[in-house]
């Protein structure tokens, strides 16, 4: 009885989980990173919130109406979690009138009783009960695949593989969607046995304990028996908590960092498989979808040794949740962009303890430290939180709900972010790109006593918005 009730409480505890998301490496990719981002003024965050994904289309169709950045392509976009999905979606079709008419039409029309069925607590309860999985099948999500790959006739399609075959698109602006690595974090048992490996929240890598490294060093079969997936190394170091999937350019960007500043692997995405790969596992998210394994792990790129550090036998992928903000290393490479985010709903205490005891992190810390990054949050009001944390909203209704929250947002120069904690590496990169026109200032080292200044509101970005669309 004890056991059921702690599988219980577990479950229970990582329903709001998705609240918040050795091969050689290919050959770098040709793109001019420099040239291709002095005129970027905006990086946009799309915040994941679930099913409740069409919220997030309805703030990025107020936002186009504001932000010329958006509507011109001075933008990265970012996302994590099910803000995967828009961020993919965007970068292949870009911010206009019809990208966002064929999203306000899907969300009138759009299915996620499946989904939402399972983030139901009386649902995950049963099945627990019933000794049944938790988890979903993956194809629960092609009709989501589908939208970002701009696949119309996707019912006829039996899985998203079927929906891959018949989308040529590929990403035509920047963007960088994030997922946890599950073969570097690992997953403690949850009994509460001691960790054999340690999250380092600053620069999001993981490494093993000293007691761990010693005794696996000694033996090496046991290392073997017990972690399938990786690879012991002459050092403690196991890898990066997450990998960053990337279009092209900012794989060349983000490339400029050194290894150990910046925050993520980094995965190449060049065509519609790839944007599917990194959807799926940006929402590989615990209890929800199992951990979706890379098929393709030569694209990952190599660090600044020519080798690839965090390669292991085996790349899987576990949720966008462990970086509620994508923005810290691409602000630190673009100093003078400013930072927007859809806002984070946030997650419960039992689901935090579960985090926690599973994957040793935090995630409200992490969400605390990206918001330093964030310029404005067009987080919901207080009372469309509880209708969206409680699924009171179709697809179609959120949409318009947050069409309207954000024009207010939009009247009032945005909101500055809430719990806002200094990370670590706040200063600009060494390679940090500026604007046409402006002076390189000299290099700074991670020691420098000046951080990046935060821009609260959107300053120069805001302009008159044009009129409702008929």
């Amino acid at each position: 009885m004890i056991r059921l009730q702690q599988r219980l409480l577990i479950v229970i505890a990582g329903l709001a989980v998705a609240w918040c998301g050795s091969a050689s490496a290919e050959a770098p990719p040709s793109a001019s990173a420099p040239a291709d981002f002095k005129d970027t003024e905006l990086i946009w965050c799309f915040q994941g919130k679930g099913s409740s994904l069409f919220y997030d289309a309805g703030v990025a169709s107020t936002a186009g109406r504001h932000l010329a950045a958006l509507r011109e392509g001075r933008v990265i976009v970012t996302g994590n979690s099910s803000g995967s999905i828009w961020a993919a979606y965007f970068a292949c079709r870009g911010f206009s009138d019809e990208s966002i008419q064929h999203l306000r039409h899907t969300a009138s029309r759009c299915d996620l009783s499946a989904i939402r069925q399972s983030e139901d607590v009386a649902v995950k309860v049963t099945r627990i009960l019933t000794n049944q999985a938790t988890e979903m099948s993956p194809d629960v999500l092609r009709e989501a695949v589908a939208v970002a790959l701009g696949v119309e006739d996707w019912r006829s399609c039996p899985d998203i593989q079927a929906i891959v075959k018949r989308s040529n698109w590929q990403p035509h602006h920047p963007f960088v969607i994030v997922a946890a690595n599950h073969d570097v974090l690992g997953a403690n048992p949850l009994t509460g046995a001691n960790r054999s490996r340690i999250f380092d929240r600053d620069t999001y890598s993981v490494r093993w304990s000293d007691a761990a490294y010693m005794a696996y060093r000694k033996d090496p079969e046991k290392f073997a028996r017990e972690h399938p997936d990786l690879e012991l190394g002459d050092t403690p170091h196991i890898g990066k908590a997450c990998t960053y999937f990337c279009d092209e350019r900012t794989h060349a960007l983000l490339a400029l960092l050194p290894y150990d500043e910046r925050l993520a692997d980094l995965r190449l995405v060049r065509d519609a498989g790839d944007i599917a790969v990194a959807i799926q596992a940006s929402l590989a998210e615990p209890t929800y979808f199992h951990p979706f394994v890379e098929p393709d792990p030569a694209k990952f790129t190599a660090d600044d040794q020519g080798t690839t550090r965090a390669a292991g036998r085996r790349r899987s992928y576990c949720g966008g949740f462990i970086m509620p903000v994508v923005a810290q290393d691409l602000r630190r490479m673009l100093p003078a962009t400013h930072v927007v985010g859809t806002g984070w709903i946030g997650v419960p205490f039992l689901a935090r303890r579960y985090l926690d005891q599973r994957f040793g992190l935090d995630v409200q810390d992490l969400h605390h430290r990206g918001n330093w990054w964030l310029d404005v949050e067009l987080r919901p009001s207080s009372e469309t939180e509880r209708q969206i944390i409680g699924r009171r909203m179709t697809p179609g209704e959120e949409f318009v709900v947050a069409e309207r929250e954000a024009s207010i947002q939009f009247g009032r120069d945005g909101t500055p972010p809430l719990f806002v904690r200094e990370p670590l590496l706040s200063r600009p990169a060494r390679e940090a790109i500026l604007p046409r026109g402006v002076a390189p200032a000299k290099p700074v080292s991670i020691g420098d006593p000046v951080p990046l200044p935060t821009q609260r509101g959107f300053g120069p970005l805001l302009r008159r918005p044009e009129p409702e669309p008929s």
